[in-house]
């Protein structure tokens, strides 16, 4: 009896109130059908999709960030990444609004610019960005435009210059719209050589001599892409960011550019996507209850050690952002002046 006694004192019964009804219960929690239902509907298997081609700075986020979120969610589930290209990450963007999978099992990471380029009328999109569930931001990422150093172009206004083929993605990609941008505003001859399937690619195409120029993430050209500036093969000509960064503090912003008040703020629209930057979205219709879970789970990765130390031995930036507040920062995006729209529109055109 003693022996019993000291078991029961271990096990500690208590008495736990679901609905209008009490279970008593030793160690294991009994629910309702419709908890159950709750935590049978949590998937087992989440896939990161990613909007371009793999070795990009985007799948290696997308990696680092799937070896940890399944540790930081209930049940556990395995987390995969695949790589889905197309149109400048548009093609997963539709996929992922389309999506009937409404239990977090489906989630991924388009191009910054996908908020704009909607407003602006992109083609090719069938998603109203704005009703994505943001997860939360891994990083900021600031578009750095270089040349070949062998080019006749030295700085921006040689482009004004010289007719400089520049490798880019899809249309929707930062890639296309900011040489398309400073052809219409301040007349430059970047020529538009479309159809690489990330990153990776537009770098290996400048480094074959198949163009004279491409962009880079700020942050992938001095880590990623090092290589580059270590071989001397190409200098940086234009930030497209929203101030200057101390890693480029002799290289102009797209802001600093600008040669009137209405210019300078159609250019800032075009610099929004570096804030929005590396973003993890789930499908519309998620329950608030599975996103804010989702949104938990991530900022719990972007405080995990292990993840920290991964990025910092991949020299990648890590600037996070919750969902929450980056759900906001979207909500100001699509509050932009409709004159500003107009003459943004008119600027992308290429």
């Amino acid at each position: 009896m003693k022996l019993f006694f000291n078991i029961m004192q271990q096990i500690k019964p208590r008495v736990t109130k679901l609905g209008t009804f009490s279970l008593l219960y030793f160690g294991t929690i009994y629910t309702p059908a419709l908890a159950l239902e709750s935590v049978s509907a949590r998937p087992q298997q989440i896939t990161i999709s990613v909007g371009f081609g793999p070795g990009g700075g985007f799948d290696l986020y997308c990696r680092f960030l799937a070896r940890y979120l399944g540790q930081h969610l209930p049940m556990l589930p395995t987390v995969i990444v695949q790589n889905v290209p197309g149109a400048g990450s548009i093609k997963l963007a539709n996929i992922l609004y389309s999506s009937s999978l409404k239990d977090g099992s489906a989630i991924g990471m388009v191009a910054q610019t996908l908020p704009v380029d909607q407003l602006l009328g992109g083609q090719g999109i069938s998603f109203d960005f704005f009703k994505f569930g943001m997860i939360g931001r891994i990083a900021t990422s600031q578009t750095l435009i270089i040349s070949r150093m062998d080019s006749p172009v030295r700085n921006l206004q040689d482009v004004t210059q010289h007719e400089v083929a520049i490798s880019t993605t899809g249309p929707s990609s930062e890639a296309t719209i900011l040489p398309a941008v400073l052809n219409n505003l301040l007349k430059t001859k970047f020529k538009l050589v479309m159809g690489y399937p990330g990153t990776n690619e537009m770098v290996i195409a400048l480094e074959r001599n198949e163009v004279d120029a491409t962009s880079v993430i700020s942050s992938s050209y001095v880590s990623q892409f090092a290589r580059l500036a270590e071989s001397g093969l190409v200098r940086p000509l234009v930030l497209n960011s929203m101030k200057r960064s101390p890693l480029f503090k002799d290289v102009p912003t797209t802001i600093e550019l600008a040669t009137d008040d209405k210019m300078r703020e159609v250019m800032r629209i075009f610099a929004i996507g570096g804030d929005v930057g590396r973003s993890i979205i789930a499908p519309p219709g998620l329950p608030p209850e599975r996103l804010d879970e989702l949104q938990r789970a991530f900022m719990d990765v972007m405080h995990d050690n292990a993840f920290i130390n991964d990025i910092e031995k991949a020299k990648l930036d890590l600037d996070p952002l919750d969902g929450k507040s980056l759900q906001k920062m979207i909500e100001g995006v699509g509050k932009i002046p409709p004159d500003i729209l107009k003459s943004a529109s008119a600027a992308s055109k290429f």
